[in-house]
């Protein structure tokens, strides 16, 4: 019996969000592109009726408990992302907008709130990127089908994984960069000739993460 799971998945490419979409549908799945909306997503979330309602009888920490809604059963984050605008004072915000390893933060960050699973899923190439290439060690560059042997960890009571993603193609999305090359006469790179748009295997890792 298959379990319908509460996922969220954090990506600023839209092509891994579609293919997040498309492999993970039997699930409900709640798709995120920036640091910032994924920061908002990540805190837990209360019924505000029952809250107030408890709120003036019972205090805030047992109206918190009793309002709380049902966390995250799943957080997939990619590693690296344009950093967020949260909390920065004037001396940080030349920061803003830098891609950096923010996945981890996420994926740890998930597991204080609830979540029963979490991965890191990077598609960078770990001779890159150096926060690729750290992954190296906790989860192998190179993925075979058979993934349920890989290395998983257990935080605060989640089982995680650090992974360099498995791609595959999206059946119901054409190739971006065919569509912007528009060249015919060599087989596009990036999609191998299969005219698919290439995103990340995001049922091949929640089948490691979970077996």
């Amino acid at each position: 019996m298959r379990f319908v799971m509460r996922i969220l998945v954090i990506d600023d490419n839209q092509h891994h969000l579609n293919s997040a979409k498309e492999l993970l549908k039997e699930h409900k799945v709640t798709l995120c592109s920036t640091a910032d909306e994924a920061i908002e997503l990540l805190e837990p979330q209360y019924d505000d009726v029952i809250f107030h309602r408890l709120w003036s009888e019972k205090g805030w920490e047992e109206a918190s408990q009793v309002a709380r809604l049902p966390y995250w059963d799943v957080v997939l984050s990619d590693l690296l992302m344009p950093a967020p605008k949260r909390n920065l004072s004037y001396f940080g915000e030349k920061f803003i907008g830098q891609e950096m390893p923010v996945g981890w933060a996420f994926v740890l960050r998930a597991t204080l709130e609830g979540a029963k699973f979490a991965a890191v899923v990077t598609a960078t190439n770990h001779h890159n990127h150096p926060a690729s290439a750290l992954l190296d060690p906790l989860g192998s560059a190179y993925w075979e089908d058979n993934r349920e042997n890989a290395p998983k960890f257990t935080i605060n009571g989640a089982t995680v994984g650090f992974y360099h993603a498995p791609m595959i193609g999206v059946d119901t999305v054409p190739c971006s960069h065919c569509n912007v090359t528009g060249r015919t006469d060599k087989i596009c790179s990036f999609c191998e000739g299969t005219k698919k748009e290439q995103g990340k295997n995001w049922a091949l890792v929640l089948k490691a993460l979970t077996s």
